[in-house]
């Protein structure tokens, strides 16, 4: 136990916490939360009225669905995201991403257990998947940030994550770059399941960022044909409407 505190400590000192989204150096107060005390105040945790399929932030009262679910029939169950993805969470998922903070999945995943506990309780996930990453992509960024993200969940969350049930079996373009539907077409047939890991399971897909919702469709489509019971999208970041 001594030596691991000592670890620790050279650790710290070595790699200062820093706020996932302005970067600056964090004070002893600060550590506890994981954000600095002025981004702790802008960064907007998905609250309120938002999209009872997707999770999306709705910003007009009394609606309950985003545009894009009133017209799509969704793969999942449900999803729900954790930040509103905008100006103050943009730094904090590029460097998650891009940057090696793979240190960012632990409080991403303390904030999601306190604000949707009550959600995860309810439906009961067995297993946490993560959206798998393209082998040759993952070796050459080092890591698959969905993967962080699920490890940090099931810590938090004391559940199992299993990264070999859902693989990607060919290479993507980049989503950002297409346009609804080139972004369904474009993940067409890119995921293989294996029945006998997901056969009767509430699934809990794992992923970084929200958007349109193609690949959660696409891979929960894969997860459901493979005899899953359930599957919900959990994210750290979905966009807003209105």
């Amino acid at each position: 136990m001594k030596i691991l505190k000592v670890m620790e400590i050279v650790i710290e000192m070595l790699f200062p916490q820093r706020c996932p989204c302005c970067d600056e150096l964090l004070d002893e107060e600060e550590k506890k939360w994981g954000f600095c005390k002025r981004c702790r105040k802008k960064r907007h945790l998905v609250s309120g009225n938002f999209c009872l399929k997707c999770g999306k932030q709705l910003v007009k009262e009394q609606q309950e669905y985003c545009g894009d679910c009133k017209k799509t029939e969704h793969s999942f169950r449900e999803g729900r995201g954790v930040y509103v993805y905008d100006n103050t969470m943009r730094p904090a998922m590029y460097r998650f991403k891009y940057g090696n903070r793979r240190c960012y999945g632990r409080i991403f995943a303390s904030d999601a257990k306190k604000r949707w506990g009550t959600w995860l309780s309810r439906v009961q996930p067995d297993v946490i998947c993560p959206v798998p990453m393209y082998e040759r992509k993952k070796r050459k960024r080092g890591y698959n940030q969905a993967r962080v993200w699920a490890a940090a969940l099931g810590k938090e969350l004391d559940l199992p994550v299993d990264e070999a049930a859902l693989r990607r079996v060919r290479g993507t373009r980049p989503q950002k770059e297409l346009n609804p539907a080139a972004r369904a077409a474009n993940l067409r047939n890119a995921f293989y399941v294996d029945p006998a890991r997901v056969r009767g399971k509430r699934i809990l897909l794992a992923d970084d960022i929200y958007t349109t919702g193609a690949t959660a469709d696409e891979a929960s489509e894969k997860l459901m044909e493979a005899g899953a019971r359930e599957v919900f999208v959990f994210c750290i970041c979905t966009g807003a409407e209105g």
